[in-house]
């Protein structure tokens, strides 16, 4: 009778997590829930089809290397700045790391052919002397028109370090003030202002 008043939480609808010497039974089903969460916002759909005009997420793809990472960001890299793609975990954590406060890594979309409502960042959150008081702003632009100047949309602060000893990918929706519209042009831009590192692991830009 005792376990017939336990009721068991459904599975995630994601692979699990790998296994690391940082999973434990307390955190097992935190990590595969966020994997799960992480699924749903790289891959949402509509009844007409993707919603996300650019999607990359650190680790769903197990082959993806520095060189593959680099060919999907290819097209979008406006100004790279002190930024690049790399693991400094040894553990195939890839992202768009720096260590040059001020330095800005510029992502630019021309011409959308749909719409964007919202961009899903997917930033690393770490501890130790490394990432004490790593700090980022992230800025967002449009230009409806190849005439008109590019128009300031929102923006955020965004940290790199928690109070946890360990270190996690954490999900950071921004929705836009006003839907940026088809055949526009739009912005991302990321500035390191405070601490010595930051890394960037993933990022979806979505109807």
């Amino acid at each position: 009778k005792l376990f017939d008043s336990m009721r068991y939480q459904p599975k995630p609808n994601s692979l699990p997590p790998y296994l690391t010497d940082h999973l434990s039974l307390t955190n097992v089903t935190d990590e595969w829930n966020k994997a799960a969460q992480v699924k749903k916002t790289i891959c949402p759909t509509d009844n007409e089809g993707t919603r996300c005009i650019f999607s990359w997420i650190s680790g769903v793809d197990r082959k993806e290397t520095v060189n593959s990472i680099q060919s999907v960001f290819s097209s979008i890299v406006k100004i790279p700045g002190a930024w690049d793609v790399g693991d400094d975990t040894g553990r195939k954590k890839y992202g768009w790391n720096t260590s040059l406060r001020g330095s800005q890594l510029l992502f630019e979309f021309t011409g959308l052919n749909q719409t964007v409502q919202t961009v899903t960042l997917f930033p690393m959150k770490s501890y130790s002397e490394k990432w004490r008081e790593s700090t980022a702003v992230v800025e967002f632009f449009a230009k409806p028109d190849s005439h008109l100047d590019w128009a300031y949309l929102t923006s955020l602060v965004v940290q790199g370090f928690h109070f946890k000893n360990t270190s996690e990918m954490y999900t950071i929706p921004v929705k836009m003030p006003t839907e940026v519209a088809v055949r526009a042009d739009f912005r991302v831009r990321l500035t390191l202002t405070n601490g010595t590192t930051f890394k960037l692991m993933g990022l979806a830009v979505c109807s």
